[in-house]
């Protein structure tokens, strides 16, 4: 007879399985298609949009959602505790502060994926032989930059400049002072660490209840992460919300439909791009 914590372990940590009536082999209950051999797999529990989803318990979903929140919070707290005595230029001070809370996060995330590290990365693995993710991928790319060239355009063409917010002025003075460093943690870190985060976390807590609502809040508190409540100019800040906000809504998008590989794969070009922006034309 199992044990209390056994019971309780098997209930909200261990994932339903079923047989994959093409290949056989044991997968995640809720995909709609195998990450094995990619063919359709019939009625699952949820609705088709789940197909390529990953599937996690809602305490893994949850914790992920705090540790790349509130945990990452903490991190960069410690890390500045840590060199408070230190004298140290401001600028390469917050890219370590990020590059190495990023580290911790994700390392932390490893742990709590240690047992569904393998369907992570099959989103992954099926894009050699699949290209469906990262066509999708570069589509949501070219919408997002659709979208911020004309919503500047229009302020621009109204005779009122969108200046960059603190979020933006705070990423090109670290991108020009420390290049390599801040290489790392704005094109390949953080992209990671925000999908896994914000999509893989928060959106899939989400979308089991309702997705509407797992729209609107994933939308909102990715777009508000990157919000300075206290902004000398707050208006300016509002004004580039939506440079945000529908980013956030692309992302999620190809979270839900392609998986954690197309929307890591459009985070992370679309950082890049910014990235090679600032370096050579700001």
């Amino acid at each position: 007879m199992k044990n209390k914590f056994a019971t309780f372990f098997e209930k909200h940590f261990v994932k339903k399985k079923r047989d994959c009536t093409n290949c056989g082999k044991s997968v995640d209950a809720y995909v709609k298609r195998c990450p094995h051999c990619y063919e359709r797999m019939g009625d699952g529990i949820l609705p088709p949009r789940f197909q390529n989803m990953i599937f996690l318990t809602d305490y893994k979903l949850l914790l992920i959602f705090l540790v790349g929140t509130v945990g990452s919070i903490l991190f960069r707290l410690l890390f500045i505790q840590g060199l408070s005595y230190v004298s140290m230029d401001n600028d390469l001070l917050v890219a370590l502060e990020n590059l190495i809370s990023s580290i911790l996060v994700l390392s932390v995330f490893a742990c709590i994926l240690s047992y569904d590290i393998k369907d992570v990365l099959n989103s992954f693995k099926k894009t050699v032989y699949h290209l469906r993710p990262l066509v999708a991928a570069l589509i949501g790319l070219a919408v997002i930059t659709a979208f911020s060239y004309a919503y500047q355009a229009i302020f621009n063409g109204c005779g009122y400049p969108i200046a960059d917010s603190d979020n933006q002025t705070a990423l090109v003075k670290m991108c020009k002072n420390w290049p390599a460093l801040t290489f790392f943690f704005v094109v390949l870190l953080a992209p990671l660490t925000e999908e896994i985060t914000y999509r893989l976390g928060l959106f899939t807590l989400l979308r089991k209840r309702n997705r509407y609502l797992a729209y609107v809040v994933t939308i909102l508190i990715f777009a508000l992460g990157h919000f300075n409540f206290t902004a000398k100019d707050i208006v300016n800040e509002f004004i580039n919300l939506p440079l945000y906000v529908v980013p956030a809504f692309v992302l999620t998008a190809l979270y839900e439909y392609e998986g954690v590989s197309s929307s890591v794969y459009a985070h992370v070009l679309n950082n890049l791009i910014s990235f090679i922006i600032i370096l050579t034309v700001q």
